[in-house]
């Protein structure tokens, strides 16, 4: 199964939500990257969980924490993982709405799994991590989604029109060749 490097949830106009995701398979010698855009309302309430479940990691990695040192009111919208082995580690991505109504968007410093460091809840922001991750990967590749809250009343077949596809696709192959450089022709 690809490895997820990237997802985040974002709420449109409308508010609804698109989760756009940035995963990659690893083909004989070349990286592929992925990147796949949700165009669904219907995430499944685990997925939305599991985001959930990194807003308390998030709001102690940025310190905004009240006076009873208690998490604030954080969402995490994000994550991205990076590195392998002793350097694999994750970001998280989030916001909060401020007094004025105004949102602030901010990451989260990148903490590595292996530390050992001032984060004293590694294990259980390494569980979150795979647990959306696998979230993630269910949705993508298992279609797990939520339930119609119409029901299947009137099950449509879908015409062929723009809107009715589940994704966005855009693919990137990086090839790694040494001392050739690729000519163009205008």
């Amino acid at each position: 199964m690809p490895d997820i490097l990237k997802a985040k949830i974002k709420n449109d106009k409308e508010g609804l939500h698109k989760l756009i995701v940035e995963y990659a398979d690893r083909i004989s010698d070349s990286n592929s990257k992925q990147q796949v855009e949700c165009n669904m309302a219907r995430l499944h309430p685990d997925l939305l969980k599991a985001f959930k479940d990194l807003e308390p990691h998030l709001a102690r990695m940025t310190y905004m924490l009240d006076e009873k040192g208690q998490p604030h009111d954080v969402m995490c919208r994000g994550f991205s993982l990076r590195g392998e082995d002793d350097t694999h580690g994750v970001v998280l991505s989030g916001y909060r709405t401020l007094p004025n109504g105004k949102t602030f968007n901010f990451n989260a410093p990148f903490m590595r799994f292996s530390e050992d460091g001032n984060y004293g809840h590694l294990e259980e922001l390494h569980k979150a991590v795979l647990y959306v991750e696998d979230e993630v990967k269910a949705f993508l590749f298992s279609d797990k989604i939520a339930t119609d809250p119409q029901g299947d009343l009137f099950k449509q077949q879908s015409d062929g029109l723009p809107g009715d596809d589940k994704f966005i696709v855009q693919s990137e192959t990086t090839k790694k060749q040494r001392g050739k450089k690729e000519k163009t022709t205008e």
